[in-house]
């Protein structure tokens, strides 16, 4: 239980923090005790209270996970390398996709070893993905650059994701997908309550203004997104999306929850990530209706460990 010592420290750095600017929050919640510190945190940013006393909405018990829950396993297959033994010991090993080379620093990376399209990317956060289409017109010393600097980076520090913390870093050579130019693949995310998908979140637009539009198992739309979020597009109903839904419970199986990140590209299914906290819990886009949706078909664990102290990175 949380004492009413520190709902009456909450209440008083929350007031006090919203006159900083970013830098000066960011350096005030890392030394702050770690539940108190992800209460502060997240109303910095969504200006709305966490309840870890009795957690009911999608942010709070992502955040009771956080400090209570989540573990070596989360952090395992957060891990966009480890993960590939996660997909081979549910039988999906053919979903990855390929693999053509593992490296501790940038500068092992060897491009003439490599084929003529790939992508690059670190092991331990999101985004930040080096696109390779042509390596004769690829600038693989800029990219070292770039990638030597996310390595350096603990992604856990920027919000406060302890299983980030652990993932002993690493950067990865895939197989460059498909997609038409200056456009990335749809990105189909599939919410997952213990090995049950309930709805499917897909992302368009993704290297300009990230659209989001989520649907039921029969394809119909869901208010789970704010209008200027959604797109204005009819997207069709993917024609293997009965397997898609099928790959996401079963490798979602035991969690109370995971989202389970696919491509489909012209009709292909790759796997592309699992996802066990959704915007780091600080999500501003989703529609009250889905935060009480989604908060209402987890169902935690007893508590599991001591949280763990995260301080942010400034």
């Amino acid at each position: 239980m949380l004492s009413n010592l520190e709902d009456i420290r909450y209440r008083i750095i929350k007031k006090f923090i919203l006159k900083k600017n970013i830098s000066s929050q960011r350096k005030i919640i890392s030394k702050l005790p770690p539940i108190l510190a992800h209460r502060v945190f997240h109303y910095t940013l969504t200006e709305k209270d966490l309840n870890l006393k009795n957690p009911t909405t999608f942010n709070d018990k992502l955040h009771y996970m956080m400090l209570w829950v989540h573990g070596d396993k989360e952090t395992e297959l957060a891990d966009k390398y480890l993960v590939r033994k996660w997909l081979e010991k549910k039988g999906y090993k053919n979903l990855a996709p390929k693999l053509y080379g593992v490296y501790n620093s940038a500068e092992e990376i060897d491009i003439n070893s490599l084929p003529k399209s790939f992508v690059l990317k670190c092991n331990h956060g999101c985004g930040k993905i080096e696109f390779c289409e042509n390596k004769k017109e690829f600038d693989l010393e800029s990219a070292k650059q770039r990638l030597s600097q996310t390595l350096s980076e603990d992604f856990s520090t920027q919000s406060l994701e302890p299983h980030y913390h652990s993932i002993k870093r690493k950067i990865i050579c895939e197989e460059f997908l498909p997609h038409a130019p200056g456009k990335l693949p749809y990105d189909y995310k599939f919410y997952c309550f213990d090995g049950k998908v309930d709805c499917i979140l897909l992302c368009s637009d993704r290297a300009n203004q990230y659209k989001m539009d989520y649907y039921d198992l029969d394809w119909h739309s869901l208010p789970y997104v704010k209008p200027e979020y959604r797109s204005k597009e009819k997207h069709p109903k993917p024609k293997n999306l009965t397997k898609m839904i099928q790959i996401a419970k079963n490798l979602s199986k035991g969690f109370p929850f995971v989202r389970v990140d696919l491509y489909n590209i012209n009709g292909k299914i790759y796997f592309q990530e699992m996802t066990f906290t959704p915007a780091a819990g600080i999500s501003t886009r989703n529609t009250d209706e889905a935060f009480k949706h989604f908060g209402s078909l987890i169902k935690l664990p007893p508590k599991q460990h001591k949280p763990i102290h995260i301080k942010l990175s400034y």
